[in-house]
């Protein structure tokens, strides 16, 4: 699943959306949107890609049903280098991206899933409680 660009922005409360495609063994088999809302610290807006790999079928049918995650962070956000942190109901992860030509993650897949994020641009500091939905919508 590749999400292109996805928008943020808060200040006390924000939100972030993106659209993207999903992806099976090379395949554009659909197309997917994120849709967030969150509440906490936080104040600026960030743009930023992100990539996830499914490990197996059950994983990419878990996705593919549209399930709701919750979940808790922290992040920081500087024009294109960026770090964060986060303990969700899929797992706990840790990154930073140096630009828009490089990004890691920390762990391993966790529940079939493995995410990647990198830092467009912008400016943004948040620890916030966020709630996520995923929409997919088959070819």
């Amino acid at each position: 699943m590749v999400l292109h660009t996805i928008g943020k922005a808060g200040l006390g409360v924000g939100g972030a959306f993106g659209n993207g495609q999903v992806y099976k063994s090379g395949t554009h088999v659909g197309d997917t949107s994120l849709t967030q809302l969150s509440i906490g610290l936080q104040a600026g807006g960030q743009a930023y890609s992100q990539i996830m790999f499914f490990e197996d079928e059950r994983a990419f049918t878990e996705f593919t049903s549209g399930e709701f995650e919750f979940g808790a962070g922290a992040t920081a956000v500087a024009l294109t280098a960026g770090a964060s942190a986060a303990a969700t109901t899929t797992g706990t992860s840790a990154g930073a991206s140096g630009g828009k030509n490089d990004a890691t993650t920390s762990g391993s897949y966790h529940k079939g899933m493995a995410t990647f994020t990198i830092a467009k641009g912008g400016l943004m500091v948040e620890a916030v409680l966020a709630g996520q939905k995923f929409s997919y919508d088959a070819l």
